[in-house]
């Protein structure tokens, strides 16, 4: 679950990973609600992030905590071993053609 302006390669990196992307309206409390009600109905959704960061996993309630992301991240890398990090993660996700926002107002 990510607000809507996430790529198109972060929907194939989820693919790839065997899961479902799915986009909602911007503001990270319309986005982890989202998530809330998509389990809510029977639609699994164990993490909603918004692009500026905050996010929340169904395991902590769905709790806006960027510490406990971070810490799962660690334990992450710790479980992969010597050798692992972030980048090693995250290497087959695309950076976007364009990342700018516009903002009209």
């Amino acid at each position: 679950m990510t607000d809507s302006v996430t790529s198109n390669g972060l929907a194939a990196f989820i693919a790839q990973l065997g899961g479902v992307h799915h986009r909602f309206k911007r503001g990270y409390k319309n986005v982890i609600n989202e998530g809330v009600r998509l389990n809510a109905i029977g639609q699994e959704t164990h993490l909603a992030i918004e692009t500026s960061g905050h996010g929340a996993v169904k395991e902590n309630y769905f709790l806006d905590d960027g510490a406990y992301l971070v810490v799962k991240i660690l334990v992450q890398l710790a479980n992969l071993g010597t050798g692992s990090t972030l980048g090693s993660l995250i290497r087959d996700l695309r950076e976007p053609i364009e990342d700018e926002e516009v903002n009209a107002s």
